[in-house]
């Protein structure tokens, strides 16, 4: 008898963590920044089949340029993201190569 109880913790902790982790929602391109013109943007970053990773830096805007195909966007991720899928950004009907957007931390935000 004295197992029922702990048999019983362990099934609702392992059907509590389950359904925390179904509801985690997925990441959106909101939780990387927001679209800008390309007059906003700083900097043009040119993208080819062969590119796997681009850098930038937590705040700055920058223009994606691939193929003839062009979009801005002003990087604002949480601290603890320092990298992220450039397809998670990416305008409706926008085809880039699987590219890695490597965030650099902006020493403005750290307080340095």
């Amino acid at each position: 008898m004295s197992k029922l109880p702990a048999i019983a913790a362990l099934v609702l902790s392992a059907t509590f963590s389950l359904g925390a982790h179904a509801l985690t929602p997925a990441a959106t391109g909101a939780d990387y920044g927001v679209p800008v013109t390309d007059g906003a943007s700083g900097r043009v970053i040119r993208i080819s089949a062969a590119t796997k990773y681009v850098h930038v830096t937590n705040g700055e805007a920058v223009t994606f340029e691939f193929d003839g195909q062009r979009f801005g966007w002003q990087v604002s991720t949480y601290s603890n993201v320092n990298e992220f899928a450039l397809k998670q950004i990416l305008p409706p009907g926008t085809q880039l190569p699987a590219v890695r957007v490597i965030v650099a931390p902006n020493p403005l935000y750290l307080g340095i």
